[in-house]
């Protein structure tokens, strides 16, 4: 079950990450065809400049995006990581288990002599 949940935190995450990359794309692409069609403005150095920038905002953003995508898969593998370390806790050690019933066996034969 715990790790049915950490594969949906997962597969939330990724989707979310790949989407605001996609987003930031679009935007970008927006911004820039938008500005060159609409021509205004865009005869002096400034038109290079915000072109330039917005170039940035996009590669900034989709690097966002990416980190985003990053962190849930380390967390990912490591809470599947702790998830078997949790198991392995859990699950009875053969060797413990016999010396526990071999001591018990010992104590309680002095009792009845």
């Amino acid at each position: 079950m715990n790790q049915a949940s950490n594969m949906h935190d997962f597969v939330i995450k990724t989707d979310a990450a790949n989407k605001a990359g996609y987003e930031a794309t679009l935007e970008g692409d927006r911004a820039k065809s938008a500005a060159v069609a609409s021509g205004a403005g865009m005869n002096g150095s400034t038109a290079g400049l915000r072109l330039a920038e917005q170039s940035r905002q996009t590669a900034l953003s989709i690097s966002n995006a990416k980190d985003q995508r990053q962190g849930a898969q380390a967390n990912y593998v490591m809470q599947g990581k702790a998830n078997q370390l949790e198991f392995n806790k859990q699950r009875m050690n053969p060797m413990t288990t016999f010396l526990d019933v071999a001591t018990s066996g010992l104590k309680n034969y002095s009792a009845f002599q």
